[in-house]
């Protein structure tokens, strides 16, 4: 596998000028026969057993890189959706990796096929690439083994995903333990301690038209409200079934605050 090195200074530059992707806008033309980047294009991890990532799009799982965990191996891809959600990978010819040297990983620059190192991340570190003259990133975090947890957060009346919208887990005394994103398709995964005792959506994470609150397994809840946080299922090692948190548009009625102490 080639590795990906580059200087900050180009870092910098990469992802400054012109960002697109998870963390900012940026749509590109479709010159030169390549399929256009439309404004939903973003950066994303798919899980890649053994090296593959699945092309059944109902067999792959879209990891939030903020939540990769020692040894998996995943596969990233520059990915733009249409209006109606169908998802067309784009063909990047080079990947780069903020890790110069490779102490948490390393990167395929031409494939895009990351083995994460057994070395946890200290640092946000960032995945970057160019299509059509439009830089598009995603940052990652490399966490240790935990609980793999899936689930969704979606819009109450229409049940389709909130992209963005993230998930903050406490332990019991209060203290944040892990976060996680929303793709814009299919479940979230996040790697989470086991001792998750609550959790909350960050506010600022929810579009404007969403209202704070919140549903979860039949309850309401107030977003970022100390005493009104969910209770977490408990966790396990391997695989967990978080299930799905509802949040309703501004237009539609609030949830009776069930869940509030």
């Amino acid at each position: 596998m080639k590795r990906a090195s580059f200087a900050v200074t180009t870092l910098a530059a990469l992802f400054l000028a012109g960002c697109g992707g998870n963390n900012g806008g940026g749509a590109a033309g479709g010159g030169g026969g390549l399929p256009t980047a439309g404004p939903l294009t973003f950066v994303e991890a798919v899980l890649a057993p053994g090296g593959v990532a699945p092309s059944d799009p109902a067999a792959f799982v879209v990891v939030d890189p903020l939540n990769v965990q020692v040894g998996q191996i995943i596969k990233y891809q520059l990915a733009t959706y249409s209006t109606t959600g169908v998802r067309t990978v784009l063909p990047v010819t080079e990947w780069r990796n903020s890790d110069e040297t490779s102490a948490f990983g390393q990167i395929g620059t031409d494939s895009g096929l990351y083995e994460a190192g057994n070395v946890v991340t200290t640092t946000t570190e960032f995945i970057g690439t160019r299509y059509n003259g439009v830089d598009y990133f995603a940052a990652y975090q490399i966490k240790p083994a935990q609980a793999s947890v899936q689930g969704q957060v979606v819009d109450s009346s229409t049940g389709q995903p909130i992209r963005g919208a993230a998930i903050e887990f406490y332990d019991a005394s209060g203290v944040l333990i892990g976060t996680v994103r929303q793709p814009f398709q299919g479940n979230f995964r996040a790697s989470l301690p086991l001792n998750a005792a609550t959790f909350t959506i960050n506010s600022d994470t929810l579009p404007t038209n969403y209202r704070r609150v919140f549903s979860f397994e039949g309850n309401g809840f107030r977003t970022g409200d100390p005493g009104c946080y969910a209770s977490s299922p408990t966790f396990s090692l391997g695989n967990n079934s978080f299930g799905t948190v509802f949040v309703p548009k501004t237009s539609e009625p609030e949830p009776d605050l069930t869940g509030c102490g």
